[in-house]
């Protein structure tokens, strides 16, 4: 058998390569005005989950390179979209006063 590169994959691999070491994941700022400061992946997460996130690109991004069968192409960023949008979520107990009701508990805000 012998490992064959996918035209599209390469360019998928190198967005999700780029995505995963070099592009900021999330920003912190102190409010909705003050400018925040860029973090990555690894500094964004907790111990166990900025890894596990990495681990989980890479192999999807690896799938994505190779030709593999569509299935298992479609399993791997099934998984990855699926862990990248299901994280860690702030607590209703830190959002500001001034937040529209709500909004606290919607996956834009989980960086604050």
């Amino acid at each position: 058998m012998t490992l064959r590169f996918d035209k599209l994959g390469v360019v998928i691999a190198a967005i999700a390569a780029y995505a995963a070491f070099l592009a900021p994941f999330a920003t912190f700022r102190a409010n909705r005005i003050a400018p925040g400061q860029a973090r990555s992946i690894l500094e964004a997460l907790p111990a166990t989950a900025g890894p596990l996130l990495m681990a989980i690109v890479i192999v999807a991004a690896l799938m994505a390179l190779f030709r593999t069968p569509l299935m298992l192409r479609l399993a791997a960023s099934v998984v990855a979209l699926a862990v990248a949008t299901v994280g860690p979520r702030t607590p209703s107990s830190t959002c500001s006063q001034t937040s529209a009701p709500g909004t606290c508990a919607t996956w834009w805000s989980r960086a604050r």
